[in-house]
């Protein structure tokens, strides 16, 4: 996810203890998928400018935590999943708010693509039902300890609070490249990262393509070498220090990563409508039609 640039690694052999859980079945990459169960907090599987394995072994986490009971998973009254979400545009240039990377609130990092986890958290009883909305909980930017203390975000004269309600029945974003609370609901992630008073180029609009947490695990494969200059022999930035992510079906490292982040159904973005792939790499959103989707409260 480097800033309009390239990067990229070597395959690393390694063996991991497995987990007793059918999510394990068909994932080979052993040495991502531990570090990612090893790391203690989730901010610290943050690599700079590989977003796309950061999400990788965050939903690799998530999954695991709910499979062992560690999650909500286990109370029948609620059903939660999650979604890799690839964010870019044809130009694959996207001004993004918020961001670690820009130089403050006011700056937006233009990246040419990002990748962030998104977790629904349902009813049981409206999992199957497409009419029920359920509102997210507003996510503010009120910190959750004893000095109740406020932190404003004020880069379009404007102020959240975080309370860090963990509520059942919302929409959540975990972008630990993002300044916004951890995890933000949906709408407050939007309306702080793509604010709708600063006004862009039409091409330059986010599209987003969603995608299942458990076939991002099962699909997802990258060589790396978008990261690496092979004229200097030189990394855009150091790659992560495990085996690169591959499908056991590869007989020699290749990626994939560039179709997740192709958002080139060009009608999808005229027609505001969303578009499916049909080769499993999830879904393409306009922001519009992804608000809608998600948070169908909303006129």
């Amino acid at each position: 996810m480097p800033p309009s640039d390239d990067m990229t690694t070597t395959t690393i052999t390694a063996t991991a203890t497995p987990v007793a859980c059918k999510l394990d079945e068909g994932i080979t990459s052993t040495q991502a998928a531990r570090t990612a169960l090893e790391t203690p907090t989730d901010q610290e599987l943050r690599i700079p400018c590989y977003c796309e394995e950061n999400v990788w072994r965050l939903a690799y986490r998530k999954l695991m935590k709910d499979c062992d009971g560690g999650g909500n998973n286990n109370n029948t009254m609620y059903d939660r999943s999650y979604f890799a979400v690839f964010v870019s545009n044809q130009r694959k240039c996207v001004p993004m708010f918020q961001q670690q990377a820009a130089d403050g609130v006011h700056k937006a990092c233009l990246w040419d693509y990002h990748v962030i986890l998104l977790e629904v958290t349902k009813r049981a009883d409206d999992v199957d039902n497409d009419n029920n909305a359920i509102a997210p909980i507003c996510c503010s930017l009120e910190k959750d300890d004893d000095d109740d203390k406020s932190q404003e975000i004020d880069a379009n004269n404007r102020t959240c609070n975080h309370n860090n309600d963990k509520t059942p029945g919302e929409y959540r974003i975990y972008d630990i490249d993002s300044r916004l609370p951890y995890p933000c609901s949906l709408q407050t992630y939007l309306e702080f990262t793509f604010p709708s008073d600063v006004e862009i180029p039409a091409d330059f609009n986010p599209m987003f393509r969603v995608v299942k947490a458990e076939s991002y695990l099962k699909t997802f494969s990258s060589d790396r070498m978008h990261m690496y200059d092979a004229t200097s022999q030189t990394w855009s930035a150091p790659p992560p220090p495990y085996d690169i992510i591959q499908l056991s079906s590869n007989t020699r490292p290749i990626s994939n990563l560039m179709q997740y982040v192709d958002m080139s159904e060009s009608e999808a973005s005229k027609e505001n409508r969303e578009v499916a792939d049909v080769d499993g790499f999830g879904t393409v959103y306009t922001l519009e039609r992804l608000q809608q989707k998600f948070l169908r409260h909303k006129k």
